[in-house]
């Protein structure tokens, strides 16, 4: 972030979370006069607490919303403590311990808009939905003075710290590795090299969708792109994209040159891409290029993330653990999952590799097997 938006975004922050907190500070003394102490700080922190987890939620159903209207199709959607997740065959709803970043919301694009408008929806989605929160909360103080103490209590006094979320996603920044909403729409809207590269990742998206295997995609929107710094998210995207078209293509070169350049970047990238590429290199080092050192080192953040997203890659790369592990029977159960999966995965191209992994798997398996047996 450049001095001058350094100056105005400490400038917006001070002066609305300051003007917010001091109008929760008239408020409180009024509340305090008709509620006791010992009633009123219990019920501010509960408010607090529920207030800020109803903004992440808000947050992740406006970038669903808004992603809905630009063509994009749902996958999930993740808040702390819970994830909701399109199987294909209906909605599944299950609890989890932890959730990457404080919340997501992951679409795919598809045909009914070009893909970059899709996205730029979506983005604006996360902003629109924080800035609601935001106000509900304002309107609880505004009404103060004609309604039930208790409510203003347990939603107004959120409102600085809503403005604070809402002026962090909105602002156009780079947070912890990663772009904020508003610094994604405003890279796509200047058609910066990264957003050029974002663009392409997301065309290549749509081709899975539509059914296309990674081998089919044009292969200018995976070489024939713009060069960015390899720290940026972007490009994690696009070497992920790239790894794909080398597996499925069987080119064990281009593979594990793919595959090196991901571990090369993997140090300098923000943790939740760094996490996701290092699932797929994973079973390039439980099968494809046996690296028991970095098999050791990363079993369990692999296999925590893998349990988080129980996706179709998932199955795969436990099912060559438990292979690599001669955990015979849970390598067939992964495999029969993963089958199942992909009947009802939302980007089809990508459905069809896997299955042609999994067969591949299930020999592997058999030929264990046997070879154990003799």
């Amino acid at each position: 972030m450049k001095l001058k938006s350094k100056i105005l975004y400490f400038f917006l922050l001070l002066s609305g979370f300051g003007g917010l907190a001091v109008w929760c500070a008239f408020t409180a003394i009024a509340a305090l006069k008709i509620v006791a102490w010992y009633v009123f700080f219990p019920l501010l922190i509960v408010g607090l607490a529920a207030s800020l987890y109803l903004g992440v939620i808000l947050h992740e159903v406006g970038h669903l919303v808004f992603g809905l209207i630009g063509g994009m199709k749902f996958r999930s959607l993740r808040v702390p403590f819970l994830c909701i997740t399109d199987t294909g065959r209906g909605v599944k709803v299950s609890l989890k311990e932890k959730s990457s970043f404080l919340g997501s919301c992951e679409m795919f694009p598809t045909d009914r808009l070009p893909p970059s408008r899709g996205f730029v929806l979506e983005a604006f989605g996360g902003p629109a939905g924080s800035f609601a929160a935001m106000l509900i909360s304002v309107l609880f103080l505004a009404l103060a003075p004609y309604i039930s103490v208790y409510p203003v209590i347990l939603f107004g006094f959120a409102a600085p710290f809503l403005y604070v979320i809402l002026l962090e996603n909105s602002f156009p920044a780079t947070v912890g590795g990663a772009r904020t909403d508003g610094g994604q729409i405003c890279e796509l809207l200047k058609k910066t090299p990264s957003s050029k590269v974002l663009v392409s990742v997301l065309s290549v998206q749509a081709h899975y969708s539509a059914g296309k295997r990674p081998r089919e995609i044009p292969y200018e929107l995976l070489f024939e792109v713009p060069q960015i710094e390899d720290t940026d998210p972007n490009y994690a995207l696009l070497l992920n994209n790239r790894y794909l078209y080398a597996l499925d293509r069987g080119d064990l070169n281009a593979l594990k040159d793919a595959h090196m350049r991901i571990r090369d970047v993997l140090p300098r990238l923000p943790d939740v891409y760094a996490e996701q590429l290092s699932c797929d290199i994973f079973y390039d080092s439980l099968f494809l290029f046996p690296d028991d050192a970095f098999v050791k080192a990363n079993c369990k953040a692999v296999f925590r993330r893998l349990d988080e997203d129980d996706d179709i890659n998932s199955c795969r790369i436990r099912g060559y653990y438990y292979l690599r592990a001669g955990a015979l029977d849970k390598a067939f159960a992964e495999i029969e999952k993963g089958r199942n999966v992909a009947g009802s995965y939302p980007l089809a191209g990508i459905a069809k590799t896997e299955l042609d992994l999994l067969d591949e798997l299930e020999a592997a398996i058999v030929r264990s097997s046997v070879n154990g047996e003799e």
